[in-house]
């Protein structure tokens, strides 16, 4: 039971610092495309590599950073709406969408954008997270060998 409590604190206190870091970012980098959440993807999946690249991580640091901290860090839900959203303003005459459903949509600025900037930033996206994932691995591989 103490563990169980142990880790729900860890889960908490990093996710609470993964969405106050996130949140920052988003409040610095003001744009109408999703560059700040592009961003905190970079910044997490670099992160991510460095991290997992100790391999001495006990199940309290996995809970706090990798799934607390870069869990909320990182955010796929909010990437996969923001491409949801560029695509749906391409197609939004084809689908017919009731009008109180366009009015909601025309809230964000992000659906001036069409599918090719939504295919655009879906493949920036991956790209650079995954050299990110690459580098931090490889950095945190490089620095965790030296003693």
């Amino acid at each position: 039971m103490k563990k169980i409590f142990l880790i729900l604190i860890c889960l908490f206190i990093g996710a609470n610092l993964g969405h106050f870091i996130r949140y920052s970012i988003v409040q610095a980098i003001a744009s109408d495309f999703p560059l700040a959440i592009l961003c905190c993807n970079i910044l997490g999946s670099f992160l991510l590599g460095l991290f997992y690249a100790r391999k001495t991580a006990n199940t309290y640091c996995i809970v706090l950073i990798g799934v607390g901290f870069l869990g909320t860090l990182t955010t796929f839900s909010t990437y996969i709406h923001d491409i949801f959203l560029m695509l749906i303003n391409t197609y939004k005459e084809t689908l017919q969408l009731p009008l109180e459903i366009q009015q909601e949509l025309s809230q964000y600025p992000i659906t001036r954008f069409s599918v090719w900037h939504a295919f655009f930033y879906c493949l920036m996206s991956i790209v650079l997270c995954v050299i990110c994932v690459y580098f931090g691995r490889k950095i945190g591989l490089y620095f965790g060998n030296k003693k």
